[in-house]
């Protein structure tokens, strides 16, 4: 969103002003949130520059025009349907986080890695009760679904990252 000082409103609406180089208002925004859903509406209308469609895009003879991904009139919602909830890594006793699908040629397989929470612990306790887990997709595509296939590191480790690969295929 454009810089600016956000302003109290009603419930779940608040406004924010973006005010240029030169100390003057260039525009007024309210930002509604609903339905999990938020977005940024410009007061002024049509855009006269590309802060007004939120950089997400560009504005072109007035009006905005959103990069992949994103939509609205200020491109200030994001492009998330359809989903399919069926895809990704779920477990049904602990909750898990993050991840990054890595193709094994070997075995022709997509491995998920992630941090996963065990011994079933809330959230305040997750730091003692995190570990990284890997995943196997069920359908060989890398939206999965994916099964658990087991730990790669134990309880004390956290957010794991995969680096690559790496232009001789290595990660």
């Amino acid at each position: 969103p454009p810089q600016g000082r956000p302003v109290e409103g009603p419930p779940h609406v608040w406004t924010r002003t973006y005010n240029g180089p030169d100390g003057i208002t260039k525009a007024v925004y309210n930002v509604k949130a609903s339905k999990g859903r938020v977005e940024w509406a410009a007061e002024n209308g049509p855009c006269e520059h590309d802060g007004d469609c939120m950089f997400l895009g560009r504005c072109l003879q007035n009006h905005c025009h959103c990069d992949p991904g994103w939509t609205g009139k200020t491109c200030s919602v994001a492009a998330l349907e359809p989903l399919d909830l069926s895809h990704g890594y779920h477990n049904r006793t602990e909750s898990s986080w993050g991840g990054r699908p890595v193709y094994d040629p070997a075995s022709k397989t997509w491995v998920l890695y992630a941090a996963q929470f065990s011994n079933q612990c809330p959230l305040a306790w997750w730091k003692n009760n995190s570990q990284v887990i890997s995943a196997v997709s069920t359908t060989g595509e890398p939206e999965g679904p994916y099964e658990w296939a087991g730990e790669v590191q134990p309880e004390f480790h956290h957010n794991p990252t995969v680096v690559g690969p790496t232009p001789d295929g290595f990660y």
